[in-house]
């Protein structure tokens, strides 16, 4: 009934891409209602009702967490919010949370800090880059912000860590998170 609104291609997505795509409708609905396009809405509202249906019962803890975790990789540059992950895998921040920590041994917000400066450990061993310019390519708003996290997390700044080639200080097994995943 509802399918013919809906290539079925979506409903044999995997659960990353099929979220980013109910993402993407409601945005589409959410703009609708400001302009005033209510069948529209009611078109978006329904062809995801019928997508979260059709996936609702497959859809497990690690799959959330791997959508999330593909959202934080190929988005770290920009602002991530709790608020915004939750709403990508439509689970509460307490749910997911739990579910992320289960996973990862950390959370959401850790986690994102964590993946943020192992780029940037990164790009200061493999990179003539200024400090700043890491800073922004990694998603830290400010240089100095930036700094304060990297001494707290690494122990040392970065252009101490640059000028060491990163070998002597790091613990890897807790820095190089990405080969965890």
């Amino acid at each position: 009934m509802q399918q013919k609104n809906i290539p079925l291609d979506l409903a044999n997505l995997p659960a990353p891409a099929l979220y980013s795509h109910i993402s993407q409708l409601l945005d589409i609905a959410s703009r609708d209602i400001k302009s005033g396009k209510h069948i529209s809405v009611r078109r978006q509202l329904m062809q995801i009702l019928f997508l979260l249906e059709n996936t609702a019962s497959t859809l497990t803890d690690q799959n959330i967490v791997n959508i999330v975790l593909e959202h934080i990789h190929a988005n770290f540059p920009s602002k991530i919010t709790l608020d915004t992950l939750c709403k990508l895998v439509f689970v509460n921040r307490t749910t997911l949370t739990r579910m992320f920590k289960t996973y990862t041994k950390r959370t959401p917000i850790e986690y994102i800090l964590h993946y943020r400066l192992n780029i940037a450990c990164e790009l200061l061993t493999h990179s003539k880059l200024s400090i700043n310019k890491i800073a922004e390519m990694t998603g830290f708003e400010h240089a100095s912000y930036f700094t304060r996290r990297f001494v707290i997390q690494i122990g040392i700044t970065p252009t101490q860590y640059r000028q060491s080639d990163g070998c002597e200080v790091l613990n890897t097994a807790e820095l190089r998170i990405v080969d965890e995943f």
